[in-house]
C-alpha cells in the first residue's frame, strides 16, 4: 500500500467525509425510534466535564 497525503486519502475515500456529517446520519434513524432513545453529547463537554458526561450516559442507560 502506497503512502498518501491526507488530501489524497480524503479525495479517494469520500465516505470518510460523508460519514462525518452527523445530522445526515442521525436523521436516518429518527423516524424509527422515539426521541427518548437517543442521547446526543458533545466532545467539548466530555473534555470540560468528563464526570458530568459519564453521569449523563449512566442516567440515560438507567443506572
Amino acid at each position: 500500500m502506497e503512502a498518501k497525503t491526507f488530501e489524497e486519502g480524503i479525495a479517494q475515500q469520500s465516505e470518510f467525509i460523508d460519514s462525518s456529517h452527523y445530522l445526515e446520519q442521525i436523521e436516518k434513524y429518527l423516524p424509527f425510534y422515539p426521541q427518548e432513545s437517543f442521547l446526543f453529547l458533545f466532545m467539548e463537554d466530555l473534555i470540560s466535564n468528563p464526570m458530568g458526561v459519564v453521569t449523563k450516559i449512566f442516567d440515560f442507560l438507567g443506572g
